[in-house]
């Protein structure tokens, strides 16, 4: 009866490095725990070593997935957190209790890179969103388990 609805009050958009390419997801912070959410992946076209060929094939495949990919973060902002997880496989859930530290580092290019420690994972991701915003979701829900680093490179 004293239970409260679970619901999502923050967001911050990150991106994971892969062999080839790199994932869009979003990591959302409810009252109880974190949900990391895909939002969509880039392939090699995205990543290519000749500047021009990365501008050209990364805008065309990014004309492609755009739509999709606006929809699935328009979804995610107005889904319950349970939708969120059922929406795609590879969603899943981080509660709180389970992180054991996470690492923020701020980095010279105005990225801040994101490494969480669970129980049972390792995740480095990196965002655009700003530091103060991306340190305070964390610092309001995992407390003494956050330090914050300074690239000096």
């Amino acid at each position: 009866m004293g239970e409260s609805v679970e619901s999502v009050i923050g967001e911050v958009p990150i991106i994971m490095r892969l062999n080839v390419g790199s994932e869009r997801l979003s990591l959302l912070f409810t009252n109880s725990r974190m949900i990391v959410a895909r939002v969509g992946k880039r392939g090699a076209g995205s990543t290519a070593s000749l500047p021009l060929w990365a501008v050209l094939s990364g805008g065309i495949e990014g004309l492609f997935k755009w739509r999709k990919e606006k929809a699935k973060e328009k979804a995610a902002t107005v889904l319950t957190p349970e939708r969120i997880l059922a929406s795609d496989k590879d969603n899943f859930p981080v509660p709180y209790d389970h992180i054991v530290s996470v690492e923020l580092t701020i980095t010279e290019t105005g990225r801040t890179g994101i490494m969480i420690l669970t129980r049972d994972d390792k995740f480095t991701f990196s965002t655009g969103l700003s530091f103060e915003k991306v340190s305070e979701l964390f610092r309001d829900k995992i407390g003494t388990r956050l330090s914050i680093k300074r690239n000096q490179g």
